[in-house]
């Protein structure tokens, strides 16, 4: 399927705390928790249903079908990036569209005739292997490359018109949009993170954590920290 959402979300500042592995995993551990909650409870069937494939400390996941509007996927994006907030950790996201497709059939026979290719046995060794690939994620891999450095939900301003429109939007470099995911109040995302069971904070809870993790981690670069500022606590 062509042209499907696909949202790259990559938890921040996990090779830097990899020495201490309850810290590094605890934004990796909130990241993975909210994609399952919101496809297990928000959006368990066709045509809404999601995908989601973890590429080291982040995740890709992608819509059913192809839509029109992109407003379900900034609300996806928000809820998990308001999530991992909440759980001491901060990640970016960006948005691109593009196909996805099982490519096991590309892969030479011996790995094809294996009874579980997930975990395949050579000698006394295991291989892994990734089963899917396209466009949608080096789509959105690419512009998350061109995007600032930062807590940041960015989106290729050719896909402006099809965003919501009380989501803050500032212009970045290289053709790049950076949505304020941390400040507005949308109904329409309250009702998605009832529906997945996460908890709801109010603008200055969030604020507040945000400030927090700022604070407490002396290792963020200035531009790291310009960019949270200006992208996302300029608009209070």
């Amino acid at each position: 399927m062509t042209d499907r959402w696909a949202l790259h979300v990559d938890v921040e500042g996990f090779g830097a705390k990899w020495d201490d592995t309850m810290e590094a995993f605890r934004g990796l551990n909130a990241l993975m928790q909210a994609i399952y909650w919101i496809g297990e409870r928000a959006y368990r069937e066709p045509p809404d249903r999601l995908f989601a494939h973890q590429f080291g400390d982040g995740f890709l996941v992608v819509s059913d079908f192809h839509e029109n509007s992109l407003h379900r996927a900034a609300l996806v994006a928000l809820a998990l990036l308001r999530y991992v907030l909440s759980r001491g950790a901060t990640a970016k996201a960006a948005l691109a569209e593009g196909d996805l497709s099982d490519i096991v059939g590309c892969y030479p026979e011996e790995i094809r005739k294996q009874p579980d290719r997930s975990h395949i046995v050579f000698g006394s060794g295991v291989m892994t292997v990734f089963p899917v690939m396209g466009s949608a994620l080096i789509n959105a891999v690419a512009l998350a490359k061109r995007s600032p450095s930062g807590p940041l939900f960015t989106v290729d301003s050719s896909n402006q018109h099809r965003l919501p429109a009380d989501i803050p939007i500032h212009p970045a470099a290289n053709g790049v949009l950076s949505l304020n995911w941390l400040l507005p109040d949308i109904p329409a995302l309250d009702a998605l993170q009832t529906a997945a069971g996460m908890a709801r904070h109010s603008k200055s809870e969030r604020v507040a954590q945000l400030r927090a993790y700022i604070s407490k981690n002396k290792g963020l670069s200035e531009r790291w920290r310009h960019n949270a500022e200006h992208h996302l606590l300029h608009d209070i």
